[in-house]
């Protein structure tokens, strides 16, 4: 086997591993804590999030505030898990889980990201399917070095049928940029709280 068909194999064997991956936490999350049946009607906050305060942004994004975040999805049970909240990795990973959910149900909620409701750049069109086959070329070549006929094919079918993944791979950048908002104000709203009751 060539060095180059290895690299494939072993980028595609990657790839079906991550969906994998992906499929069991999902499954885990809808068992452990599904999410409220909410209903969205305005994605606005998609781009004017920088512009935003962070409160404001999680009420809009979740559709909860910092305590509702924290009682009815993070639910701390006891000192350490309060502790918890002051760690970027852990809030950042908790607040990523939960915009997963919530992701699931906006692609319910339009229609798979076609409706009205959602901001031009942000709705999904068959003009907006060459971008996510270009975001899945630049991680084949990355990983294996080649990107074939197959692969474009492939990706094609997957920005058609899978919507989810279709926003989260040519989003990515805004909603980790969300999310990082989101993870510096809980810090800070935690940080903040505790050095209250410290002097209580």
């Amino acid at each position: 086997m060539n060095k180059k068909n290895k690299k494939r194999k072993l980028a595609l064997k990657k790839q079906k591993r991550s969906m994998k991956d992906r499929k069991r936490r999902n499954l885990y999350l809808k068992a452990k804590n599904s999410p409220q049946e909410i209903v969205w009607s305005d994605f606005s906050f998609l781009t004017k999030w920088q512009k935003m305060d962070a409160a404001d942004l999680m009420e809009e994004v979740f559709q909860m505030d910092l305590d509702e975040w924290i009682y009815d999805y993070f639910k701390p049970k006891n000192d350490k898990d309060w502790n918890l909240l002051l760690d970027y990795e852990v809030v950042n990973e908790n607040l990523n889980l939960h915009l997963d959910m919530c992701i699931e149900t906006w692609d319910l909620q339009t229609d798979g990201f076609t409706a009205e409701k959602v901001p031009e750049g942000f709705r999904f069109t068959p003009e907006s399917v060459p971008l996510f086959v270009e975001c899945i070329k630049h991680q084949i070549k990355l990983d294996a070095g080649e990107f074939t006929e197959e692969d474009k094919i492939n990706a094609e079918k997957m920005a058609n049928e899978e919507k989810i993944e279709w926003f989260k791979t040519i989003h990515e950048k805004t909603l980790d940029g969300i999310i990082d908002k989101m993870t510096l104000y809980v810090q800070k709203e935690m940080q903040r709280e505790m050095l209250l009751s410290s002097y209580g």
